[in-house]
């Protein structure tokens, strides 16, 4: 009967054991927290204007010149303009380094061809791992040696189009939604095969002047542009599957998208924020992994006087892991000026 009993305060007292711990770890375990709505989270991301006092400028273009062209390659920010020398138009050329803020004026070109008088070619683009600059218009081909400062021209064999988007991705340069043709031509230029032209699937709606975007290797996004040649702005985004060959139909743009022609008006930070500048003097911020819109512009410029408008990030050719935004652009003095602004993280 004492052995009973004994067994039975055993039992008794495990159970309180059990219990206790019991009641001690539901008291300890975090509770659950819901996750916060990504619309909330993407508005948070902020930036801070770090821009530095320039040196003085190598030279100045014509006032309101449309016939201005920029790329950044490293650390250095490209910019070619046509200037008046002696009563001639000549293409004078100068990089902006943006780690040590300095100017370096580059060797001046006889003849302005590779630069329409009108400035209505298609943007200059960094390529083959930053040793090289090109450029492409309906007459003319241009590569630029970053190294050795000189300038090789082709006679083009096929018409690029004018006012048209354009990005390079792994050794190819695409084009998209020129007003040269009537419909939504998407081509590309492929350099490994010996600088040969092949036509890819059609953009999904017509425009003029879309801005492209390579990302991650594969794909490339579209971003408005309007419809034709001096009419509505169109609202399309949509995203390019290299390997497929096949568009896919994005959100809507939240805003109104129209950029100057033939200059850089996207680039993406962190690997994940695609940045959009538009003439309304603001930023625009697109998750690429949630995959929405920022409600309210990431950077609002305000109010100030510049055309020929780009945006580059501190990334390196291929990479988007960068957390700077350099906006560049020419005054109505034709001088040249530029924004530097800092993702707060």
């Amino acid at each position: 009967m004492k052995s009973l009993k004994s067994h039975f305060w055993i039992a008794q007292m495990l159970i309180v054991g059990i219990f206790l711990f019991s009641c001690k770890k539901q008291s300890t375990d975090p509770i659950p927290t819901q996750a916060e709505d990504p619309q909330v989270t993407i508005n948070k991301v902020t930036f801070t204007e770090s821009t530095p006092t320039l040196p003085v400028l190598p030279f100045t273009s014509a006032p309101n010149s449309t016939a201005v062209l920029m790329a950044k390659a490293n650390a250095k920010i490209y910019i070619f303009l046509k200037t008046p020398e002696g009563g001639e138009f000549l293409v004078s050329g100068f990089t902006y380094d943006v780690n040590e803020n300095k100017f370096t004026s580059l060797k001046k070109l006889s003849t302005g061809s590779f630069i329409q008088a009108s400035g209505l070619n298609s943007p200059l683009m960094a390529i083959d791992n930053n040793e090289q600059l090109w450029n492409a218009n309906p007459t003319i081909m241009s590569r630029y040696a970053t190294l050795t400062d000189s300038w090789t021209s082709y006679t083009a064999s096929t018409n690029s189009g004018t006012n048209n988007g354009a990005c390079y991705l792994l050794n190819k340069m695409y084009y998209a939604g020129n007003s040269a043709n009537a419909t939504a031509s998407f081509k590309y230029l492929d350099f490994g095969a010996g600088s040969v032209w092949n036509n890819a699937a059609d953009l999904p709606y017509l425009a003029e002047s879309p801005a492209l975007q390579a990302y991650n290797s594969r794909y490339i996004y579209a971003i408005g542009g309007e419809k034709t040649t001096g009419s509505a702005i169109t609202k399309k985004f949509t995203i390019y599957d290299t390997q497929s060959d096949k568009w896919t139909a994005a959100t809507d743009l939240p805003f109104d998208y129209y950029s100057s022609i033939n200059h850089h008006s996207t680039t993406i930070l962190k690997n994940k924020y695609l940045m959009v500048y538009s003439k309304n003097n603001k930023i625009y911020l697109y998750d690429l992994e949630a995959k929405i819109w920022r409600t309210t512009p990431a950077v609002d410029l305000g109010t100030f006087s510049g055309i020929n408008v780009n945006i580059f990030s501190n990334s390196s050719l291929g990479k988007d892991d960068g957390d700077t935004l350099y906006l560049t652009y020419m005054n109505n003095k034709g001088e040249f000026n530029t924004k530097k602004y800092v993702l707060n993280l």
